[in-house]
């Protein structure tokens, strides 16, 4: 059986097979040329394997399911940053001292409504004044008695007494709307009036505590109501608690809603929560037992270990 050999000038030869592992001639060029060795394959002791068989004697490694990520690394997938605040007020040294020498990251800067809150604000307060009203009624009838002077005296200062209060209390609910802190919010059962709000209560040592805490609100009077559930709100809270601990007790959250009808200081309050705030949120209410209540419960504690 002749050996194709092919030389370097281009020429190509048939080598008998004798010549096999032997040198040799070429005759257009003179070159010496190596004649390769063939070997002698028998076809019929080669032994074929089918591809089916194969993939069943030697099974494919199985696709690894993907390690489901950690909260931290979900949040930091999004920007932590909130947007900035060109708007943030300066905070008195009045307002220093009412805050505890503390000052909010995120500002509300919400200008209450007086009326508007006034009609949306919890029993207690509506109650206290309806009590005043009284006090100074019964004071004014006293007075129409002739010996009533004394006791009408009584009730008018009680009374005026209980409307500073009041007033006071007020004035204090209206600086902390604006210095308070921006939290995000949800409403979590439209039908309950259930709001579930998110902050960290970490007041300067550095160390995350995470809580949420869910309140009842007169969503049907609120500007944008009736809230459905779903619907994420702008809160702004004032904080309380013994800070030598590192960290506040609990926060008391308000719905912005509730608190003004301009609709554009509302839509500032929720610009300034970014996407990881409310991926927080949602995954904090993960930890939150269900059907949901009014309370307050501790959430992420495993977000710095991971």
């Amino acid at each position: 059986m002749p050996i194709l050999v092919s030389c370097k000038c281009g020429k190509k030869l048939n080598a008998p097979d004798t010549l096999a592992g032997k040198k040799a001639k070429c005759p257009a060029c003179s070159a010496m040329l190596v004649v390769p060795e063939v070997l002698e394959l028998i076809e019929d002791e080669i032994e074929f394997i089918d591809e089916a068989e194969l993939v069943d004697e030697v099974p494919l490694p199985k696709a690894r399911a993907a390690r489901p990520k950690t909260k931290a690394e979900k949040f930091a997938e999004y920007d932590a940053e909130p947007e900035s605040r060109s708007d943030a007020p300066e905070q008195t040294e009045y307002d220093r001292k009412l805050s505890g020498d503390t000052h909010a990251s995120n500002p509300g800067n919400v200008k209450v409504d007086v009326l508007f809150a006034f009609m949306n604000s919890p029993t207690g307060t509506l109650v206290m004044v309806a009590i005043a009203l009284v006090l100074l009624a019964l004071g004014a009838w006293n007075f129409t008695k002739p010996d009533g002077g004394k006791t009408g005296s009584g009730f008018v200062a009680v009374g005026i007494g209980t409307l500073v209060i009041c007033a006071y209390g007020w004035h204090l609910f209206s600086r902390t709307m604006i210095y308070g802190c921006a939290n995000p919010g949800v409403v979590v059962d439209a039908d309950k009036g259930l709001v579930a709000v998110i902050t960290d209560l970490d007041c300067g040592a550095g160390e995350e505590h995470w809580v949420i805490k869910i309140g009842k609100y007169p969503l049907s009077k609120m500007t944008g109501g009736p809230g459905e559930d779903g619907m994420r709100l702008g809160t702004v809270a004032g904080y309380a608690g013994d800070a030598s601990k590192g960290h506040w007790d609990t926060f008391e959250p308000y719905v912005v809603n509730c608190l003004t009808r301009d609709k554009k200081r509302i839509k500032k309050v929720l610009a300034t929560f970014s996407a990881r705030d409310w991926v927080m949120l949602n995954e904090g209410l993960k930890e939150v037992p269900t059907p949901y209540k009014t309370g307050q419960w501790r959430v992420l504690e495993d977000l710095g270990a991971e």
